[in-house]
């Protein structure tokens, strides 16, 4: 890392249309050029908890 480059504080990002994170986190943050996404639960973007769903119906 350049030691003259700003440190800059992290980005929470909350894409409209996808289901509030059941947790304390975001769905992704952006800190000092990179991007960090969270894990992928089985939610559906109205709320809907899919947790009997197969894989292919998830996605």
């Amino acid at each position: 890392m350049n030691d003259s480059s700003p440190m800059r504080m992290p980005k929470p990002i909350q894409p409209t249309g996808l289901a509030t994170p059941g947790g304390h986190y975001s769905h992704a943050v952006v800190a000092n050029g990179f991007v960090f996404v969270s894990g992928q639960l089985p939610i559906a973007a109205d709320g809907t908890k899919r947790v009997d769903a197969t894989f292919n119906e998830q996605t």
